[in-house]
C-alpha cells in the first residue's frame, strides 16, 4: 500500500504539461526504401490497394467508433479523420521520424485530473509503468493457487515444437471475468489488485472505471524461438528491437505477475519508460492497432505486399520494431531508452499497453508470467 503525497492538482497538471510538450513519436519505417517491402514488391496494382483497404477498414471503423465515444464532443466523422491523417502525413514526408525531435501534443483520452494525488499516479502519468513487491506469503500463495494450471500448460508445451511456441501456444487461461462466479482464481488475482490499490489507478489514469477481463499463464524457455520466428524476414537479420509494440486494444491497461525470479537473462519484461506520451493522433493510434488487428503487421510475404499496398498515411503498425534497421536512430534511441523491469524492480508489474514493450525474450532459463488484462 502506498500513503498519498501532499502534490497538489495543478503540480500533476505542470508535470504533465512538461512531458507533453517534449513527448516523442512512435517511429515510422521509410516502406518504400526497405528492403523487405520496397525492395521486395512493386507498386500496388489497384486492386491489390482495395484488397488491402478491405482487411484493414472494417477493424478500422470499429476502432474509430469506439475512440470517438471517449473523445466525446471533440470527435470527427471517420472519412475527416481520414483525410486529416492523410494530410498529416503528407505533410511529415521527407521529415526524419525521431523518437526525440518530432514535437506533437499526446492524446491522454480525456483523463481528468485527480483530487491529492499521490506518488504512484504520478510515476504513472510520466513513466507508463509502476511496479510492487509482493510478500512472500502473497508469492507462494500465488504459486500454490496456479499450480495445477502451471502443469497443464507444461504437459500442452511438450506436443509443440520449440519453433512454435510464442505467446498462444505457451498461455493457458487462468480466470475470465464470463465465469467469474465459478473461478477462484478469479477473486484470488481481483483481491490481489485492490490490495495494492491497481483499480484505483487504473481508473484515475482512464479516467473510467475498469474491470479485470482475463488472467492468463504464460510460461517461456531460452528453448524457444516462437516470437523470434515470428517477427523474422526470411532473407534478412533479426532486427535488435524485434517485438516492441503498443498492444492492439483500446481503453486498456496490463498487469504482469512473475511467478518465478526474473532477471535480465530470463526474460524480464523490456518497456520504454515515458513511451506511453508518444505523440500520436486518436486516428494514428487506431491505424496502428487496426493493422495489428487485420494480420498486417506479420512479416509473412503474403501479408507484408498487402501492407505495402496501403496508402502511405495507413502504413502503420502497433507491431513496429520488426521493421526498424539496426544502426538507424530511430533503433539506436529505442534500444537506449528501453529498461528491463526485473523481480528487483518488482513482483507485480503495472502498465500502460499503449507504451512500448515487449517481452518472453531470454537467453537462458524459464520465465513464468500471469498476465492480466483490466478493461474501461
Amino acid at each position: 500500500m502506498f500513503a498519498p503525497s501532499q502534490l497538489t492538482d495543478l503540480t500533476i497538471q505542470k508535470n504533465l504539461t512538461k512531458r507533453m510538450s517534449m513527448s516523442q513519436r512512435i517511429p515510422d519505417p521509410d516502406y518504400d526504401a526497405h528492403a523487405a517491402y520496397g525492395g521486395t514488391f512493386a507498386e500496388a496494382t489497384a486492386e491489390r490497394r482495395q484488397e488491402a483497404l478491405d482487411m484493414l477498414v472494417p477493424h478500422l471503423k470499429k476502432l474509430w467508433d469506439t475512440e470517438s465515444k471517449h473523445m466525446g464532443a471533440a470527435s470527427v466523422s471517420f472519412e475527416s479523420a481520414l483525410k486529416n491523417e492523410e494530410r498529416t502525413v503528407n505533410r511529415r514526408r521527407g521529415w526524419r521520424k525521431s523518437l526525440l525531435n518530432i514535437v506533437g501534443s499526446s492524446d491522454v483520452r480525456g483523463r481528468k485530473p485527480r483530487m491529492a494525488p499521490d506518488a504512484l499516479s504520478v510515476e504513472l502519468e510520466e513513466n507508463g509503468i509502476v511496479g510492487f513487491r509482493l510478500t512472500a506469503k502473497e508469492k507462494s500463495g500465488l504459486r500454490a493457487v496456479t499450480t495445477d494450471k502451471y502443469d497443464e500448460l507444461i504437459r500442452q508445451r511438450k506436443a509443440i515444437e520449440p519453433e512454435r511456441r510464442g505467446v498462444g501456444a505457451s498461455s493457458i487461461t487462468l480466470a475470465h471475468v464470463n465465469k467469474r462466479e465459478c473461478c477462484p482464481h478469479y477473486a484470488f488475482f481481483e483481491e490481489l489488485l485492490r490490495k495494492y490499490c491497481v483499480f484505483e489507478l487504473a481508473e484515475g489514469y482512464l479516467g473510467q472505471p475498469v474491470t479485470m477481463k482475463f488472467a492468463i499463464l504464460q510460461t517461456n524457455t531460452a528453448l524457444d524461438s516462437g516470437i523470434r520466428e515470428a517477427c523474422s524476414f526470411e532473407d534478412l537479420p533479426l532486427a535488435r528491437t524485434y517485438y516492441m509494440h503498443i498492444d492492439s486494444t483500446l481503453g486498456t491497461m496490463k498487469v504482469i505477475i512473475y511467478r518465478n525470479q526474473v532477471d535480465q537473462k530470463n526474460g524480464a519484461f523490456r518497456y520504454i519508460p515515458g513511451s506511453n506520451l508518444a505523440s500520436m493522433t486518436p486516428f494514428e493510434k487506431c491505424v496502428r492497432k487496426a493493422s495489428d488487428k487485420a494480420g498486417l503487421d506479420s512479416t509473412r510475404r503474403d501479408q507484408r505486399e498487402l501492407f505495402f499496398a496501403l496508402p502511405l498515411h495507413l502504413r502503420r503498425k502497433a507491431n513496429f520494431g520488426n521493421d526498424l534497421l539496426d544502426g538507424t536512430p530511430e533503433s539506436e534511441e529505442l534500444l537506449a531508452r528501453e529498461k528491463s523491469y526485473t523481480s528487483d524492480d518488482g513482483d507485480l508489474i503495472f502498465f500502460d499497453n499503449n507504451g512500448i514493450h515487449r517481452g518472453a525474450i531470454l537467453e537462458k532459463g524459464e520465465r513464468q508470467i500471469i498476465q492480466i488484462l483490466l478493461v474501461s
